[in-house]
């Protein structure tokens, strides 16, 4: 399978489809993801992740919030590996799975991380989770530090959408959000820029975005 279209030297492209035959193998028993054809997998996780590359700086930390398989995190890190990219995942086994890629891994809720150890930490959090866009705004936006970004992967547009935005960014200390277009057909990014520190109130417990969206 050519990985050469995103520019990936070809150790890294092959490490990666390394990592896609670790994920096919563990998916027998455990429940990393629901695309399992070789073309699929390559377009819909690796591709997908790699079309971030254009924004996201040379250097510096980048969270991975809620990786699951290690997606969008995984290829960042082996495209990008002057990025120190940290992986966080809730759920212990697949954290332990993840441990394989060779890249950190906090086993955590992004609730408990966001209001501990990863305050404020990274120069870029990412996430490709499928939350609705108010709670991974909350999620994420918690372990930017001020003048960092959020990177989230989107799909097609809400009709509310930019209404959410405005409103969530506001509470939680960003003030600039624009969507890019992604070379993948029917994928988007939204790129958040934080300014200012969260407050202290966000995120909130564990599961109250979910259930009570800002």
């Amino acid at each position: 399978m050519d990985l050469a279209g995103p520019g990936l030297s070809p150790e890294a492209a092959e490490r990666l489809l390394r990592w896609m035959a670790a994920v096919r193998e563990a998916n027998r028993h455990m429940n990393l993801t629901a695309i399992n054809d070789e073309d699929a997998f390559v377009r819909d996780h690796l591709l997908d992740a790699l079309a971030a590359l254009p924004l996201l700086p040379a250097g510096g930390s980048v969270c991975d919030v809620g990786s699951g398989a290690g997606f969008p995190g995984v290829p960042i890190g082996v495209a990008r590996p002057a990025l120190r990219v940290t992986l966080l995942e809730s759920s212990r086994r697949k954290a332990v799975f993840l441990a394989g890629s060779g890249l950190p891994v906090v086993c955590a809720r992004a609730e408990d991380y966001g209001r501990g150890a990863g305050r404020d930490l990274y120069d870029v959090a990412v996430s490709r989770a499928a939350a609705p866009l108010a709670v991974a705004l909350e999620l994420v936006l918690p372990l930017v530090r001020p003048g960092g970004q959020a990177i989230l992967w989107l799909g097609r547009p809400a009709e509310d959408e930019e209404a959410v935005v405005a409103r969530v960014c506001g509470q939680l200390g960003a003030r600039e959000a624009r969507v890019v277009a992604s070379p993948l057909p029917g994928r988007r990014f939204r790129v958040v820029d934080k300014s200012v520190a969260t407050p202290p109130r966000y995120p909130r417990r564990p599961g109250v975005a979910a259930r009570r969206p800002l």
